[in-house]
């Protein structure tokens, strides 16, 4: 069966290594699938309306526009800290003189939020602030540390990024971190869901699956792998 991941706000950065990681992790404990892991929103929307999967772990945004109609169901949310939320940085280069009052027109790098990006733009951030993202020029890119590097190389003015990105690439390029200084935080986000298709899986496997993520010592293997503390059963 298929399991299909898109987590633009992850800190994962290798999505081979996780493909490969999550096949042992699942032939270890005896279940067969197929993980496949995407970069892009349109070949993961492409791909899920063209060959629907057993199961799915997508933004909640996704699963807020397209859930029903595609006959998803809830079924974790995966936790950090304890929390299913998360909260993205607004970063410029150092010494920059771009406020929030004058931002307008300037341009931002970050992760899609969806095909509304402006909307939720301006509900997580910049309403607060008496901004409209609509005034922005946004650059979409595939992952946070995508945006991050795009900032501190000049190509855009601002970037929108996760603060787990934030401290995993200071952990590995301090220098990095040096060139840009925050702006502004975001409220908290929604972070992602892993649901199952309604009439493509039966409770049986549903409920192997929820067991073999949850699962000592297997569980605390694919914690690491997914980079989460835990999860939180949709409903508990």
């Amino acid at each position: 069966m298929d399991i299909y991941y898109f987590s633009p706000d992850s800190p994962q950065r290798n999505l081979g290594g996780l493909k490969r990681e999550m096949e042992v992790f699942f032939s270890h404990g005896d279940f067969s699938a197929n993980f496949q892991p995407f970069a892009h929103f349109v070949d993961f929307d492409q791909t899920v309306r063209k060959k629907m999967p057993s199961f799915l772990l997508l933004p909640s945004w996704y699963y807020r526009l397209y859930g029903e109609k595609l006959g998803l169901r809830p079924l974790m949310s995966p936790l950090f800290k304890g929390a299913t939320t998360y909260q993205k940085v607004l970063l410029v280069r150092k010494g920059s003189p771009i406020t929030m009052a004058t931002i307008s027109n300037q341009s931002l790098a970050m992760t899609t939020l969806g095909p509304a990006d402006e909307s939720t733009l301006n509900s997580i951030l910049f309403s607060a602030h008496g901004v409209d993202s609509h005034a922005l020029n946004i650059v979409t890119v595939p992952k946070d540390a995508d945006a991050l590097f795009a900032l501190a190389l000049g190509h855009v003015d601002m970037a929108l990024v996760g603060k787990r990105s934030i401290a995993q690439i200071g952990e590995v390029n301090p220098k990095i971190l040096l060139s840009v200084q925050p702006l502004a935080e975001s409220a908290p986000i929604p972070g992602p869901i892993l649901c199952y298709a309604k009439g493509k899986v039966d409770g049986t496997v549903v409920e192997q699956l929820k067991g073999l993520l949850q699962k000592k010592p297997n569980g605390a293997n694919v914690l690491e792998i997914l980079q989460i503390d835990g999860w939180r059963v949709v409903g508990e």
